[in-house]
């Protein structure tokens, strides 16, 4: 009768204080199928086992001689799945905020991949719960240093789960991770470039004006000339998705200057996207070039013309311009540039390597 898990668990609790540490990973790890199976009820998981957990937690990290001891960094491993798990399913609110808050610094303060990994993939729900203060001082700045991990894995890592952090980042945060970004387009691996340049489009909402103009055009060219074959693809993928942020002048100026070229890139895929960009870019230009045809020209005097359609037309009067009285003949138009008189299809949508 009394042989049950839940049983199990209580009399564990009661003798958990002076168990040796192997004991507790041992529980830590078998505690996550009870949880799962609704073994264990709400007040059990809320009042008497998340207590320990953050008692564990807090003694191991504030104690620099315990927990740079690989057993103890085990057991704080295995705490985390339960732990989360508990704030996601029984914790409302503010009391997620109140009981697991405190912890995430602490967490981070920890020198041990595997933990790290385990707290990057919990941002996504840290931005469910926690207050944009919290997020900014708690999460953001304390993994930053993931950025500069030795371990490719662990920057990928870093990077994916800091996309979820932007919308809720203060300027100077926003300013500090685009500089991290930079620096990330010169990694060695090849797939931690090719997230970057996407994350740039992603970015690029979040961005100051200026910031976007000294950052953001350079860090596509930047990744177009990349060795890395889906790289430059995700690079004129990114440049559509951004085009937003350029004006007519800079695409005519800057953009299309630095997307043609790969018109000729020895990949198939590229030179496909690449004309399909510059179709689409081209597009654009044609729209605002007939939006200025439509306003009217200033004159030599500092006065406006009229269109170009009543030039020299006035109502009973001769249309020659050596007719007497007529208006100043407009000088001749440009050369023509040799377009396509109707516009190409638009690019097809930027695809990408992070998960929606």
């Amino acid at each position: 009768l009394f042989d049950t898990p839940y049983q199990k668990i209580q009399l564990q609790l009661l003798e958990f204080a002076v168990e040796p540490v192997e004991t507790k990973i041992e529980f830590w790890k078998n505690l996550m199928p009870s949880l799962q199976a609704q073994l264990i009820p709400t007040q059990m998981a809320v009042y008497k086992i998340l207590p320990l957990m953050k008692q564990s937690v807090q003694t191991i990290c504030q104690s620099d001689s315990i927990r740079t001891q690989e057993l103890y960094r085990k057991e704080v491993l295995m705490i985390l799945p339960p732990m989360f798990y508990i704030g996601e399913h029984h914790l409302q609110g503010e009391a997620f905020v109140k009981e697991l808050s405190p912890l995430i610094s602490l967490l981070f303060s920890i020198n041990d991949r595997g933990i790290r990994g385990s707290l990057l993939k919990k941002v996504p729900l840290l931005v469910q719960h926690l207050d944009n203060y919290s997020l900014n001082s708690s999460v953001f700045e304390p993994m930053c240093s993931g950025f500069s991990d030795s371990s490719g894995a662990l920057r990928e890592l870093t990077l994916k789960a800091t996309l979820s952090l932007v919308p809720h980042l203060t300027a100077p945060n926003t300013e500090k991770l685009s500089r991290y970004l930079v620096r990330l387009q010169n990694d060695d691996e090849a797939a931690i470039r090719t997230n970057t340049v996407i994350f740039f489009s992603k970015l690029a909402p979040h961005l100051s004006e200026m910031t976007r103009s000294k950052l953001l055009l350079p860090a596509f060219i930047r990744a177009m000339k990349d060795p890395f074959t889906p790289c430059r693809l995700a690079a004129l993928q990114s440049t559509l998705q951004a085009k937003q942020f350029f004006d007519a002048e800079g695409i005519a100026s800057k953009v299309l200057p630095a997307v043609t070229p790969c018109c000729v890139d020895p990949a198939a895929n590229v030179r496909k996207e690449a004309f399909s960009a510059v179709d689409d870019l081209l597009y654009l230009l044609r729209q605002e070039s007939e939006r200025l045809a439509a306003l009217p020209e200033p004159t030599e005097n500092g006065g406006v013309a009229p269109p170009a359609g009543n030039i020299g037309t006035r109502s009973g009067a001769p249309t020659s311009g050596n007719s007497h009285g007529a208006a100043p003949v407009r000088p001749p138009p440009a050369p023509s540039s040799g377009l396509a008189p109707t516009p190409a299809a638009p690019a097809p949508a930027s695809g990408g390597y992070f998960s929606s």
